[in-house]
């Protein structure tokens, strides 16, 4: 189960998220979508870890899902705080 392979922190958190993984070699995608649905962003996982800048998202609750090419991997409600 690759599901406890990332760690996304932190959470709630104001101007970055961290993601990372100890899975080698593969490539993730990363979508970060509001409570209604909307993807407000997409990033590749690339070399295990990824920082994302969000002073600039609006305060409230979004959904971090990570997928590879073939399944969803996992889906976390993360706060960003005021």
């Amino acid at each position: 189960d690759m599901e406890n392979n990332f760690k996304i922190y932190p959470n709630p958190s104001y101007s970055i998220l961290e993601i990372k993984t100890d899975i080698p070699n593969e490539l993730f995608y990363v979508a970060i979508a509001d409570i209604y649905g909307n993807t407000i962003l997409k990033v590749t996982l690339i070399n295990m870890e990824i920082t994302i800048q969000t002073a600039q998202f609006a305060s409230g609750t979004y959904f971090i899902t990570i997928h590879n090419d073939k399944q969803v991997i996992r889906t976390e409600k993360w706060i960003k705080t005021p």
